[in-house]
């Protein structure tokens, strides 16, 4: 039975995939322009290539250009043309609205050409199969699998998807304890009602004494104080009649608001980092598309002495643009200043390959060898020359040791080999952790935007005093309870029948009933054959009305039914799940937008695949609380 069911789980899955795939419609956009780039002969190439669209033959037409634009790119020495692959992405999606695939197809290719980290191009890609021919599923699944690969090697969709997750997590962390606070809260407010009658004596009615503890949770919310006192709040009332799971879960609550500073902290570097200058400079550097203002901040010599990174990108672009004396300059002062010097040897020795001389230019690919013995790429540079210099055998061999040491980096440089000298031998380019170290943020403006993200979630407590706050509640809310638990007698629902009893309104029993309970089913003296019938079925209408609630809850608020039955740490697992899901399906993008990134428009087959992979959850969790109340 459970196979059974797992199968059918899994062909659910692949029929949404199917049926987002093949329906959901990308949004519009007009004719994209000519990318920007400093290269001439680009512009005048993509002028040629809107114009072969309307050629007879587009596919063959649009294939040669794209070629040629690859040409003029490796022969530049750039990685990436990410510019250059959001506009073909965009002329596919066209294609596909006519059903032309076969040129879709084609441009999507030239696209994965020019920029192979590029992810849009590998989904698009995996769609336009799946539209043409429903027997592509392995290669669907296969640039389905590129794409996500892709997603970690292109910086801005790996530095913007880590911070809206981050956000998004934090976000559903704090909505998922406060609806777990609040399902916890229906379950206690019997016994706490009884605790406060007791306390004055049953001199207030019942229902206002059950109004106080929602009224100091909720009011908290609606002041804008945030939904994190609310929790606190309802956290207090509770303490008492949670058991001690329930109350590790509390603390874990607690701990987590003590490393808030530091989770805004580091979201604070997403928020500011895309707007950093530095991080935009070696971002444009290493695709190889650099502004004019990108080059006038690589000129200034203030960056480069907070960051000496940049050195090593003014040299990678005064090499591309032919400056081979600024070049050898920034280079020299990259491998005395720098953190990868094999890096600028490997790009000094192109630099004297380029000029013509082999001998200087083979001394600096030793050096960089010598300094990092597993820089693949000198070694392969290395072996390049010595070949020039008729030094066969022991260019052989360097390409042999340079193959044992990378095998795809030295497959990935002889695909690319060319006449052109940034094609013979390769530099070392930026890479993502030269990226990542970039990500500056002045400290006034992290603490700032701290500051301001932790107000959504709690006001009238700062994030520098939140760790002594948090570490009192670790200590003095266990020890108030523990007080309290031994000064008063706390009430609790018999098993049962549910009814609120404590040990002043009957004498206690090891089996937490009431008294009717435990002489109905244990005892069973003392006790009319009617009234134990009745009672059996009163306990009975009980479980089945108990049953159905926590059904109800589930299928409504999955988590919720095992939150009301005492399970809270999977429940409130399972509320986050949820809770993520829908805010990442609502507001994924809607934060921080990745530069290139071109969104669909919600359509009916995306919501028809949000709603059937959030019922196929939703039916497992209550089925799952289904299980566990009858056990």
């Amino acid at each position: 039975m459970r196979r059974l069911s797992g199968t059918r789980v899994r062909r659910a899955a692949w029929l949404a995939a199917a049926v987002w795939l093949a329906l959901v419609s990308p949004a519009g956009a007009e004719a994209p322009p000519a990318p920007k780039t400093l290269s001439p002969d680009l512009p005048s190439l993509w002028a040629q290539h809107r114009e072969s669209l309307r050629s007879p033959n587009p596919s063959q037409t649009t294939a040669e250009i794209v070629r040629a634009i690859r040409e003029s790119q490796l022969d530049r020495g750039i990685q990436s043309l990410p510019a250059f692959s959001a506009a073909l992405v965009e002329e596919a999606r066209r294609a596909v609205r006519i059903h032309e695939y076969e040129l879709a197809v084609d441009l999507l290719r030239g696209a994965r050409d020019l920029a192979p980290d590029y992810p849009p191009v590998y989904f698009e890609l995996a769609r336009v199969y799946w539209l043409q021919n429903k027997l592509n599923a392995l290669k669907v699944m296969d640039e389905l699998a590129s794409g996500v690969g892709a997603i970690s090697q292109n910086f801005w969709w790996s530095f913007y998807k880590t911070g809206n997750f981050i956000l998004l997590a934090i976000t559903a962390l704090f909505v998922s304890f406060f609806l777990g606070s609040l399902i916890l809260l229906v379950r206690t407010t019997p016994l706490i009602r009884h605790a406060l009658s007791e306390a004055v004596g049953g001199k207030v009615p019942g229902i206002v004494l059950a109004a106080v503890p929602w009224a100091m949770v909720v009011l908290p919310v609606v002041l804008g104080f945030g939904i994190a006192w609310a929790i606190i709040l309802a956290a207090l009332w509770m303490w008492v009649f949670l058991s001690r799971k329930e109350q590790v879960v509390v603390g874990l609550f607690v701990l987590f608001l003590a490393l808030m500073p530091l989770a805004l902290d580091a979201l604070a570097v997403f928020v500011l980092g895309g707007s950093s200058p530095t991080v935009k400079v070696l971002s444009e550097v290493r695709d190889g598309l650099v502004s004019a203002e990108s080059a006038a901040y690589l000129a200034r010599a203030d960056g480069v002495r907070t960051n000496p990174t940049l050195l090593l990108a003014r040299g990678l672009v005064a090499k591309r643009e032919g400056r081979l004396a600024d070049a050898v300059r920034d280079y020299e002062a990259y491998a005395a200043a720098g953190p990868r010097p094999a890096a600028a040897r490997n790009n000094l020795g192109n630099v004297y390959y380029t000029a013509g001389d082999l001998d200087r230019a083979a001394a600096e690919y030793r050096e960089a060898v010598r300094i990092d013995p597993k820089l693949v790429t000198a070694r392969y540079n290395l072996s390049q020359v010595t070949r020039e210099l008729f030094r066969f055998d022991e260019g052989d061999q360097l390409y042999i040791q340079a193959r044992e040491l990378d095998a795809e980096a030295v497959s990935s440089y002889r695909r690319i080999a060319g006449p052109h000298p940034n094609r013979v031998v390769v530099d070392e380019n930026l890479t993502l952790a030269d990226l990542w170290k970039g990500v500056e943020a002045s400290g006034a403006r992290r603490v700032e935007v701290s500051e301001a993200l932790w107000s959504r979630f709690m006001r009238g407590i700062s994030l520098q005093v939140l760790p002594i706050f948090t570490g009192g509640l670790l200590v003095l809310v266990p020890l108030l309870g523990y007080t309290l638990g031994r000064r008063l007698s706390v009430p609790y629902a018999c098993r049962k029948c549910g009814r609120v009893i404590c040990d002043e309104c009957q004498v206690a029993t090891k089996e937490r009933m009431c008294n009717a309970c435990h002489q109905t089913l244990i005892t069973m003296v003392g006790i009319d054959v009617k009234d134990r019938v009745r009672k059996i079925l009163e306990i009975q209408k009980h479980r089945e009305r108990e049953s159905f609630v926590t059904r109800l809850l589930s299928f409504l608020l999955p988590g919720g039914g095992h939150i009301l039955m005492g399970r809270t740490g999977v429940g409130i697992l399972a509320l986050f799940v949820v809770v993520l899901w829908v805010l990442t399906w609502l507001l994924s993008g809607s934060f921080l937008l990745v530069p290139g990134e071109v969104y669909r428009e919600t359509t009916a087959a995306g919501t028809a695949v949000f709603l059937i992979v959030l019922g196929l959850f939703d039916l497992f969790i209550v089925r799952h609380a289904y299980r566990i109340h009858q056990t």
